[in-house]
Formats: structure tokens, sequence, C-alpha cells
């Protein structure tokens, strides 16, 4: 089946695209898709272990079924702020 990764920021410029379409098994979870991800983009095993996850706009862990056309965001930790 397939999910839609949405990345954002330095996971962004990782992967080179805010939107990447992944297949997986139909009974995957979140920490498959993960796993699909890194396969194909190695690099982002950098900050993989930092990042926090949504399915459909809803924070969740890594045993979190995930099902077809469903929206699964990586968000990476952020930095910086103002001086």
């Amino acid at each position: 089946m397939k999910v839609t990764v949405k990345t954002f920021a330095a996971l962004r410029d990782i992967i080179g695209s805010a939107n990447v379409e992944i297949d997986v098994s139909s009974d995957a979870t979140v920490r498959e898709v993960l796993i699909a991800v890194n396969e194909i983009y190695p690099k982002m095993d950098k900050i993989a272990s930092q990042i926090m996850i949504a399915v459909n706009m809803e924070y969740v862990d890594l045993d979190h079924a995930v099902h077809q056309n469903d929206e699964v965001a990586l968000i990476p930790p952020v930095s910086g702020g103002s001086k």
C-alpha cells in the first residue's frame, strides 16, 4: 500500500523533497515506514532517532498502524532562536 511521507526542515534537505510516496505492506506500522524511508535515503539515519512522527496530523509512536493513503509526517528537532 502507499503512504505519503511529509518531511520538514533538515530532513527535507536530506531527502530533497517535501513529500515522498512509499510502498509498505498492508499491515505496516510507523516503524516499517521509517525503515523503508531510511533504505531509500540512508543519510536520514543521522537524525532518525530524534524525529517526532505524526500520522494524519496526530502524534503517534513507532508501533502505530498505518493505512492506505495515510500522511506520515517526519518532524526533525528544531534548533535556533532569536539573538
